[in-house]
């Protein structure tokens, strides 16, 4: 039995280790320390006892400090052109862990929703941006099939914004009121994205594959003029399980515009906690493709009950 505890403890913190969440990390780290406490008091080893009984004492230090910030400092906006350099230095320091939740979330995605076909919000607390959404119209996608996973934007409609200061300033789009679905503005060009991450410039016939796949089978289940594709709604580790994710989806839900009755999300099949979230959020599963399940929510639902 004494044997057994310490291996639980030993279990328990290792798998601490790996947590993304700094709350999931701290608490079962904390269980993991309140095993190693139990066990050293078994074996009458003082200094495990010593050493865990401080580290749970940490713990529960920072795990209330978590839970009294503030959320409600939080502000959620939805972000014009010219504020996507934000977005982009956002992308750099995130992109790989949004990609853990999102596989199919490409930087150009970015571009493709400025131009005006589709929506980007953020969630900022102090003026510092710790999360962002996109929303991407399935019509247009489905209408041009962009490949946001190589250096070939031949495919892509015209007036793709490019994410640089002086594209935004040259097309004059994103002025403070032309926020949501809005048609493109003609004659801009697009020059790609010489800031994409080296992992996204590689050419990836497969990743581009599986999106159109994905983008037909949804299409074939849902009318694309009403349906809108989120390929990423992330907020930092920092403030994951402390309810502001919900807050921030809620908000996005609550300002999509009349005629989108659906929202879709697709992630990784692997990822159970986002499975989780979606699910316990009235999102049902829509279709699988490989790695990927795609999930659905039936936006009227909500506007009937007085959330939308």
């Amino acid at each position: 039995m004494t044997e057994l505890l310490g291996y639980a403890a030993s279990i328990f913190v290792a798998l601490s280790l790996v947590m993304v969440s700094l709350v999931k990390l701290r608490i079962i780290n904390l269980i993991g320390c309140l095993f190693f406490v139990a066990y050293g008091v078994l074996i009458q080893a003082w200094p495990i006892v010593a050493t865990n009984g401080f580290i749970v004492c940490v713990n529960v230090y920072y795990l209330i400090r978590m839970f009294r910030q503030d959320t409600s400092s939080f502000q959620y906006a939805q972000l014009r052109a010219e504020e996507a350099d934000l977005v982009v230095r956002f992308l750099r320091e995130k992109y790989g862990d949004m990609r853990r939740f999102y596989p199919l979330f490409a930087e150009k995605m970015i571009n493709y929703a400025f131009s005006g076909n589709g929506l980007v919000y953020g969630a900022f607390r102090r003026n510092r941006l710790n999360g962002i959404s996109v929303l991407l119209r399935l019509d247009n996608l489905l209408e041009y099939a962009p490949r946001f996973w190589t250096g070939d934007d031949a495919e892509q409609p015209e007036g793709v914004l490019e994410l640089s200061s002086e594209s935004h300033a040259a097309s004059g789009a994103g002025t403070p009121g032309d926020r949501g679905f809005e048609s493109q503005d003609e004659g801009m060009g697009n020059k790609g994205d010489s800031n994409a991450p080296e992992s996204e410039t590689a050419a990836s016939s497969d990743t581009n594959a599986q999106f159109i796949q994905i983008l037909r089978a949804v299409g074939e289940r849902k009318p694309p003029e009403s349906t809108v594709l989120m390929p990423a709604d992330y907020l930092v580790a920092k403030y994951r399980d402390l309810g502001v994710v919900g807050k921030f989806h809620k908000r996005l839900l609550a300002d999509l515009p009349q005629g989108i009755d659906h929202v879709v999300c697709p992630v990784n099949r692997s990822d159970l906690g986002t499975r989780r979230y979606f699910q316990r959020n009235g999102y049902e599963k829509l279709v699988s493709i490989g790695e990927v399940t795609v999930f659905e929510l039936d936006v009227r639902h909500l506007r009937a009950v007085g959330m939308g």
